[in-house]
């Protein structure tokens, strides 16, 4: 196997790498002009051969660029077998402000819940009203939560958040005292 062109070998073990069936490695050299019997010994070679440095547009037998085609074939593989870039950051959004907006749909719909919890929170006597307080409550939760769905002012409203989230973590951490 020693007579075995090494970008051949390369190219080979570049191609299974990424994902590319044996099948289609057959085909795409075939169709280049490489016998049959090299294509199964550089597949069989590539299972225990070391790669070497391949450049981007490595290619066997020729100095030819590779065509886009073989690329795009693995880009494609890599886009339909993993989550696309953005879907862990709409996951987060979307649970981020599922918390906002239940939570201003309960203070909204059932205030009684939220009225015992605001009336202990020191300070709150200057409203006199913990149920002005908690319709605040519940239209801010309301307004908060889809502006972090519509990702408007991305980095005003996670600040925003944050600073609520603070305060609201407050006032239940100095109810249970």
């Amino acid at each position: 196997m020693s007579n075995l062109p090494p970008n051949l070998l390369d190219y080979v073990v570049a191609q299974l790498k990424a994902g590319v069936a044996q099948e289609t490695i057959r085909a795409q050299l075939g169709a280049r002009g490489w016998q049959q019997t090299d294509i199964d010994r550089a597949l069989i070679s590539a299972e225990q051969a070391e790669p070497r440095q391949l450049g981007s547009n490595a290619t066997p037998g020729n100095s030819q660029p590779v065509p886009p085609i073989l690329y795009g074939q693995n880009i494609r593989f890599l886009k339909s077998h993993y989550a696309p870039e953005w879907l862990p950051g709409w996951i987060f959004r979307t649970g981020f402000a599922s918390i906002f907006l239940i939570n201003g749909a309960t203070a909204l719909l059932h205030p009684a819940d939220f009225v015992a919890l605001v009336s202990t929170f020191p300070g709150v006597e200057m409203f006199n009203q913990a149920e002005n307080m908690v319709l605040m409550v519940g239209i801010n939760d309301l307004i908060l939560g889809l502006l972090i769905l519509s990702t408007k002012f991305q980095k005003y409203v996670l600040a925003w958040a944050g600073l609520w989230l603070g305060l609201v973590s407050t006032i239940k951490l100095v109810s249970l005292i």
